[in-house]
């Protein structure tokens, strides 16, 4: 936990949020979401203190009563502590521009066809677009850059098979955590034991809790070869496994289902929202049927979490993408983020970059039409509903944006289930 220094100047971080509703302020940190809630008149106080560069003793000082010393302190300590004020040196670092993720579409093949695809993967049988060595030349170029973490996607990364190749190039270049997002149908005791060894987390789709709700999208014989996988893989040394489901009608039981598999299974669940791009926009109408589990347990009940809980939950939009991760498409162009793939946010193409740190930290990256079209459909620009004081907390993933304003209809069942909760929560309000 952050500490309050009196000799330090009070500074806001260069990431830090401020909306306004009467006469309360709530403040947030944009990469951090976090979020405190206090009067305007508290806020108008601590702006003219941080725009004449007064320290926090000298702050504290014009207020004669201890009480309301008491409270300013722990309110800058607050502040602190959800990093929207920061030290000169933090608030320096802010001002590099860091590549910690990067998300790197391999390949677009699949030996799968699964009807929401949202890339829209090609059989695996088509010829890839990068070979061996145009792939070492991408690691390197990432690598440059130092990042945290890389997530290898496709299509199917293991229909490369010059994957593990790949990987130990990718291991041999810096310390970095390298994640695999895989369909696991084609994972071997040789390839479970490569990856206890030098993947960190492996990410796997199922989107089903058993074979004939995984099927309904996957295909039939899927579920059972996916499962016996995640035990060899389990045996193998593999710890950190995640498995995932779209969910397409939003039923409790289905995700309660899912969330039991899991826990058998001794992995973490991951709930994933449908978007209706590629071939999941083809095949709409098919994935809309309704589908009730055969046996349901009537005793079931949704979890319902206490105010408290909830409040806790809620979180103000901190999405990195396009300030500290990237993702790069299997033909090499570079977008935001991974689930942006299908739109046309493009901001440069990876094999035309020389130097993958110096156009990150660029003005032609900032001002590339795909950022500035992103940042349009960001909490923080020019969004569906830019007038509404709870927008920053409701449409926390900007790609969820994008979506509701292909579908108005959608997009007002939306509101009208979620804005009364928000203001209560964020606002302490009760609206009609």
């Amino acid at each position: 936990m952050n500490s309050c220094r009196t000799k330090e100047k009070l500074i806001l971080s260069k990431n830090a949020n401020f909306i306004y509703r009467g006469a309360n302020v709530v403040a947030f940190n944009k990469t951090r979401g976090h979020w405190i809630r206090f009067s305007k008149e508290c806020y108008e106080y601590m702006m003219q203190a941080v725009n004449t560069r007064m320290s926090i003793e000298d702050f504290l000082g014009c207020f004669e009563e201890n009480d309301d010393r008491k409270y300013i302190h722990q309110l800058l300590l607050n502040l602190k502590n959800i990093d929207v004020l920061v030290t000169r040196e933090n608030r320096r670092l802010e001002e590099i521009y860091k590549l910690k993720s990067v998300s790197w579409m391999i390949t677009e093949r699949c030996n799968l066809s699964c009807k929401h695809c949202g890339a829209s993967a090609i059989g695996q049988n088509n010829e890839e677009i990068f070979n061996t060595k145009e792939l070492k030349i991408i690691v390197d170029k990432v690598m440059a850059c130092r990042p945290e973490s890389i997530t290898l996607t496709g299509g199917e990364p293991l229909v490369r098979e010059d994957l593990i190749d790949i990987i130990e190039y990718i291991k041999s270049k810096e310390e970095v955590k390298v994640i695999l997002m895989t369909n696991a149908t084609l994972i071997t005791p040789r390839i479970a034991s490569f990856f206890s060894k030098n993947i960190e987390a492996i990410d796997i789709s199922i989107d089903g809790y058993n074979e004939e709700t995984c099927s309904y999208i996957r295909g039939e014989g899927v579920f059972d070869k996916v499962i016996k996988n995640i035990e060899l893989l389990k045996k193998s040394g593999n710890k950190k496994i995640s498995l995932s489901m779209v969910s397409v009608h939003s039923n409790n039981y289905e995700e309660f289902l899912f969330s039991e598999l899991c826990k058998r299974l001794e992995v973490t669940p991951i709930i994933r929202r449908l978007s209706l791009v590629g071939r999941a926009k083809t095949n709409s109408e098919y994935l809309y049927l309704k589908r009730e589990p055969k046996e349901v347990d009537y005793k079931f009940k949704p979890p319902n979490p206490s105010y408290e809980d909830l409040k806790k939950t809620v979180k103000a939009c901190s999405c990195h993408a396009g300030r500290s991760s990237i993702s790069i498409k299997a033909n090499g162009d570079i977008v935001p983020c991974s689930t942006l793939s299908a739109t046309d946010m493009k901001i440069g193409n990876i094999q035309k970059i020389k130097d993958l740190y110096k156009f990150f930290n660029s003005k032609e990256f900032r001002e590339s039409q795909g950022m500035k079209k992103f940042m349009e459909n960001n909490p923080y620009g020019n969004v569906l509903c830019n007038t509404c004081d709870v927008r920053h907390f409701c449409f926390t993933c900007p790609h969820v944006a994008i979506d509701y304003k292909k579908n108005r209809e959608q997009f007002n069942d939306y509101c009208k289930k979620r804005k009364r909760y928000f203001y209560d929560i964020i606002w302490g309000e009760i609206i009609g």
